[in-house]
């Protein structure tokens, strides 16, 4: 992270590997089930039934990852500063409200 300030870490256990470093901001972005069952289905071209199984073993992965490697729940909230729910904002909105808290977190490292 020193080597780069600017970086963005998708997945991979950030919210555990970066925890109480200064200058980074954790951020949890969610949806209701049937949003990303719908989104999965739409950008995958799948039938329903097919993207909630993808949806759901997407889940079960992300939950054994950070569980083996880490010994955490990637939902327990005090991971992250910040959870955006897709579901109640576009995506601009969602960019808008993590841009927002990153320069609130920038301005205190």
């Amino acid at each position: 992270v020193e080597e780069n300030p600017n970086s963005v870490l998708v997945g991979r256990g950030g919210q555990c590997v970066l925890a109480g470093k200064p200058g980074v901001l954790h951020v949890h972005i969610c949806a209701t089930l049937s949003d990303r069952i719908e989104r999965v289905a739409a950008a995958e071209g799948l039938g329903r039934q097919e993207a909630a199984e993808r949806v759901r073993a997407q889940d079960a992965g992300r939950a054994h990852y950070i569980r083996h490697y880490y010994g955490a729940d990637w939902l327990e909230p005090s991971l992250y500063h910040l959870t955006v729910s897709t579901s109640g904002f576009t995506v601009d909105e969602a960019v808008e409200l993590i841009l927002s808290a990153a320069k609130m977190i920038a301005a205190r490292a």
